[in-house]
């Protein structure tokens, strides 16, 4: 089955929403084509990869990044956020292993997503 996978990488850095991204910082190593497993909750392997390039996202509340202008401000504070497709049988949870960091629970949402985020 598909999975889609989304991990925001709460990184607070100034950008143009939209923009490729990467972590920052104490992130830097979670960046496009870092090695992931995909585990289930017995730390089986499921599915290995790489990382696609994330793109920015606002951190800002909605109503707040709606109220900027684009052309005096276009950079705000965003996270970056990696969306990946992920070919993995079904299981009740997973959890996901980047770079050499210890696995992550992924969250389950909306039609087969699942989610988590740093720190």
């Amino acid at each position: 089955m598909e999975l889609t996978v989304r991990v925001l990488l709460r990184d607070g850095v100034f950008r143009v929403p939209g923009a490729e991204c990467s972590g920052t910082a104490s992130m830097a190593d979670l960046h496009a084509t870092a090695p992931y497993r995909l585990l289930d909750e017995d730390d089986r392997l499921l599915a290995e990869g790489e990382l696609p390039a994330g793109r920015a996202v606002t951190a800002m509340a909605a109503e707040l990044d709606a109220a900027l202008d684009e052309d005096v401000a276009p950079r705000r504070p965003t996270f970056c956020e990696v969306t990946m497709t992920v070919t993995a049988p079904p299981s009740s949870g997973y959890r996901l292993a980047v770079a050499d960091r210890e696995p992550l629970p992924l969250t389950a949402a909306e039609d087969d997503q699942w989610t988590t985020a740093l720190p």
